[in-house]
């Protein structure tokens, strides 16, 4: 796991001027990054995938990380199917950043698919909207620190609450689009 976002974004966003708070805001990158891949149930980063499973008589393969960029190897019963040269040439074809198209072969009921490939985006192409999410958990933190265990204070005969949500309702709908679905 990567971080998702900098510390001059967080700075940016929250208006910090000082570098006082670098290493606080560091370690809340982390740990808000780690927070939206598990939320999202997947690794936004580009790595490397081997996944074995068996097959069910489909003729598509749909990978648990995406976007795909590149399939190592895929093989049924350990088999290796090879890359479709053309449409209609046996073999496998990428369809679209996270299915793959089988042509000419079934995987079929009980045969042991492995399938080797490289997925994720790299940190320049990262959705912004994802960054962003990041860097509002952190400033979220980074704030709520100052009234950790504090449900509302009077401040000059004014009663001032505090949210005590774990992430905010818009950041998570907008992590919820990059969710990976598990297909039972």
């Amino acid at each position: 796991m990567a971080d998702l976002c900098t510390i001059g974004d967080v700075k940016r966003y929250a208006g910090i001027t000082t570098d006082e708070e670098n290493v606080l805001l560091g370690m809340l990158i982390t740990a808000a990054s780690g927070w939206a891949e598990n939320y999202c149930n997947r690794a936004f980063l580009s790595g490397s995938y081997v996944e074995e499973r068996i097959g069910r008589g489909q003729t598509s393969y749909i990978f648990n990380q995406y976007p795909v960029t590149a399939i190592t190897s895929l093989s049924v019963d350990g088999v290796p199917i090879p890359q479709s040269t053309t449409p209609t040439a046996l073999g496998w074809r990428l369809v679209n950043s996270y299915m793959a198209r089988l042509i000419g072969f079934q995987l079929t009921d009980g045969a042991v698919v492995q399938c080797g490939y490289t997925a994720g985006y790299s940190s320049a192409n990262l959705p912004a909207e994802i960054t962003q999410a990041v860097i509002e958990i952190v400033a979220l933190r980074f704030k709520e620190r100052n009234w950790i265990g504090h449900k509302s204070k009077t401040l000059h005969g004014d009663v001032i609450g505090y949210t005590n949500a774990d992430v905010p309702a818009d950041v998570k709908k907008t992590l919820l689009q990059y969710s990976r679905v598990v297909a039972s």
